[in-house]
């Protein structure tokens, strides 16, 4: 009988991707009023790397969930409690966002972002700021024959397609109010999560998410959102648990059992 061919493990498959780019495309105000920033679509590397783990792994993962099919980073979500964006808001911070992807992530202004290493993590919330592991895996070098070209047209397809959502506000806002704030990403769960993602913090980004934020405070005040700490900022590639939580595992007790007590007679 031919034996099975043993699949790669994730550490094998990062180290064998070489470093990629992240181009920034836009901020984008996603459903339920979350803010993000959203990039120009899955640059070759990773679109292999995807390809990798899913025919190897598929069956002991989750399908991929829309969130990781184009790269984005969540900035922050609408604060505990609070009402959902009015059409005003929605307005203002659709105005903001373009504002700023003109003037901060044009290509320019916004050069591509070199990613050089991914990391596992082992989450308690999801907008990672509550890590149980973290373990970070280098990518290598380029070689000649790689493909490192940036993301492909279906990919520009695909984050454009996202994009042309928000052009219509009235349209848009029933998306924009659906339900979800910042306990969504801060809640913690009691049972972890695991992800393979990217930290994007210190490459190159930061000075573009400080004028965002601050035009999106002079939009709509101070008081409406909760912003990710910059540490935990990230780029999920792939999930990396199931969705669902795991059933509850009955553990039988083995030891011998006392025989129940008599009942007293009634008086």
């Amino acid at each position: 009988m031919a034996s099975r061919q043993r699949a790669s493990t994730l550490p094998e498959m990062v180290a064998d991707t070489p470093c990629f780019d992240l181009q920034p495309r836009a901020f984008l105000v996603a459903w339920s009023g979350v803010l993000t920033c959203a990039f120009a679509g899955w640059p070759a590397p990773v679109a292999t790397l995807k390809s990798r783990i899913d025919a190897e792994h598929a069956d002991a993962m989750d399908i991929e969930a829309p969130g990781s099919k184009f790269p984005k980073v969540t900035l922050a979500a609408l604060r505990e409690g609070r009402a959902p964006l009015s059409e005003m808001e929605l307005r203002a911070l659709l105005a903001a966002a373009e504002e700023c992807s003109r003037s901060c992530l044009a290509s320019s202004k916004a050069p591509p972002m070199r990613v050089s290493s991914l990391a596992v993590t082992l989450w308690q919330c999801g907008s990672h700021e509550r890590l149980l592991s973290r373990h970070d895996m280098a990518l290598r070098d380029a070689k000649p024959g790689d493909d490192t070209s940036g993301p492909d047209a279906s990919q520009q397809a695909y984050v454009s397609e996202v994009l042309a959502e928000t052009t219509d506000p009235v349209a848009y806002l029933p998306m924009a109010q659906r339900p979800g704030d910042i306990r969504r990403y801060r809640e913690v769960r009691s049972w972890p999560g695991s992800s393979l993602v990217a930290f994007v913090g210190g490459l190159g980004l930061d000075d573009a998410l400080v004028t965002f934020r601050e035009r999106v405070e002079a939009a709509v005040g101070p008081d409406v959102y909760e912003w990710m700490s910059p540490a935990a900022l990230h780029c999920t590639i792939r999930a990396l648990s199931p969705a669902a939580p795991p059933k509850e595992a009955v553990i039988q007790d083995e030891r011998p059992q006392a025989p129940p007590a008599a009942e007293s007679a009634p008086m």
